[in-house]
């Protein structure tokens, strides 16, 4: 039987109702709301609620093709005021950049746009942002994009669009309870907006491979509702309320087509190719935030920055 967890925000604080047992004893404002989401059902539509969502910070990034971006927290909240850098998103590569396999790029012109506050309730209240550089794009172990946009970090969460942080070290494990929020391409128009699945991350791939990409060490999971357009999605701990990976692929809604070709990741072994059914599989972003300097800004060439240098 699936378990439900009801969370409703009240002056400030997040309460909880109905949670499963190894949440149970999480401080209640580490919690992501995840409304009348049910562990492992139908994905729920998110509500701008008047500007309070924790979720304004997620995008439809329209670039090279329909991704989901979000807004990536590079200040600690005692510095966002001091920092003017530019505000930078992370996405799939797929949206970003034309990128054959085993592929490194940086410093790239920008592609497109995100629109950020993207709920059923607030199309006249979106933020549209230009991206002025694909800083950063990799299908080398990691399928990631890093874009800067025209905008400053200030400038953008003065407009309430909420930055997302990333763990400096999180390891992904089998029975953790997790969010993917997107915006795919919903079969009524009037459905595509944020959308909110939770479900729990079953297990780790060594390679996915799919038509020239090859991605190493790729978490997977069966959140419902993530489609081919919901790839570049933050993949969210419900406990610890950071991103801990992105969407990269998914074999759900495939049909036909051969094993590990376009649209169908496959999983290829010592005793042969395994291919799993409605299956999403997620590319970690623990660690990424080391790759800023003092200034904010991106540099792979930060000690402790996991990115490779594509060298």
């Amino acid at each position: 039987m699936a378990t439900q967890i009801r969370v409703r925000r009240a002056r400030g604080l997040v309460a909880t109702t109905a949670l499963v047992a190894c949440i149970a004893t999480a401080r209640a404002g580490d919690l992501i709301p995840v409304y009348n989401a049910v562990v492992g059902g139908r994905s729920v539509v998110l509500s701008y609620d008047d500007g309070a969502s924790a979720y304004t910070g997620i995008g439809r990034y329209e670039g090279m093709g329909t991704c989901t971006a979000f807004f990536l927290a590079t200040a600690l909240p005692e510095q966002e005021h001091l920092s003017e850098a530019p505000a930078y998103a992370v996405t799939s590569p797929r949206c970003a950049a034309d990128l054959g396999a085993d592929a490194v790029i940086t410093e790239q012109p920008g592609i497109g746009r995100i629109i950020f506050k993207y709920f059923r309730d607030s199309t006249n209240r979106q933020t549209a942002i230009p991206v002025r550089r694909t800083t950063y794009a990799t299908t080398r172990g990691r399928s990631l994009a890093i874009l800067e946009l025209d905008v400053s970090y200030v400038a953008l969460v003065q407009q309430l669009v909420r930055p997302w942080r990333v763990p400096y070290s999180r390891p992904m494990l089998p029975g953790d309870l997790i969010a993917v929020v997107g915006a795919p391409h919903w079969s009524d128009p009037a459905d595509s907006f944020l959308r909110l699945a939770t479900c729990r991350f079953e297990g780790m791939a060594p390679v996915v491979v799919e038509h020239l990409w090859r991605t190493a060490y790729a978490s997977f999971n069966r959140c419902r509702d993530v489609m081919p357009s919901s790839v570049g999605s933050p993949v969210l701990s419900v406990v610890d309320r950071v991103v801990i990976g992105i969407v990269n692929t998914t074999t759900a809604y495939a049909e036909g087509g051969e094993p590990c070709s376009l649209g169908h990741p496959c999983e290829p072994g010592p005793d042969g190719t395994r291919t799993r059914k409605d299956t999403t599989y997620v590319t970690p972003v623990a660690g990424i935030n080391a790759c800023f300097d003092e200034r904010h800004r991106f540099n792979t060439l930060q000690p402790d920055c996991p990115l490779d240098q594509g060298r």
